[in-house]
């Protein structure tokens, strides 16, 4: 192969060539990429940001939720404990209350009884007298 003029202008009219698009087309679009590199990475950035916010604001929901069943918890509990509470104290009240009612009714019954019976043994005295009077009238006939 010989190396001649045309050969030489033939290399330099290569490397201008390729200086040329370098210039008109990869340098644009080296920078258009770069810059969509930027893009990506600037909008993957905002997108972690943005995740990394909802899983806080995620977190903090499920505390306070947490934290909101406990208290939700602890008040039905207090209500229960004061509503047995209040059962139970209802329910001796009214014991107590039944109880003395009935030491009452039987107070009166024994009281009932004592007057019927004090109003009966006259009755009894004249009945037992009047039997025994006829028994004995009786007996003298026979």
């Amino acid at each position: 192969m010989e190396f001649n003029a045309t050969f030489l202008v033939t290399v330099i009219s290569f490397l201008l060539f390729m200086e040329i698009m370098n210039l008109i087309f990869y340098t644009p679009l080296k920078k258009i990429g770069e810059q969509r590199d930027a893009m990506i990475s600037k909008n993957y950035a905002d997108a972690q940001k943005i995740d990394n916010e909802a899983q806080e604001i995620i977190d903090d929901r499920d505390k306070k939720f947490d934290e909101a069943m406990q208290n939700a918890n602890k008040v039905m509990n207090d209500k229960i404990n004061e509503a047995n509470f209040n059962y139970q104290k209802e329910m001796s009240e009214i014991k107590d209350k039944s109880f003395r009612k009935m030491v009452e009714i039987k107070k009166e019954l024994t009281e009932n009884e004592k007057e019927v019976t004090d109003a009966l043994v006259p009755e009894i005295d004249n009945i037992s007298e009047s039997i025994v009077s006829k028994i004995l009238k009786g007996g003298s006939n026979g």
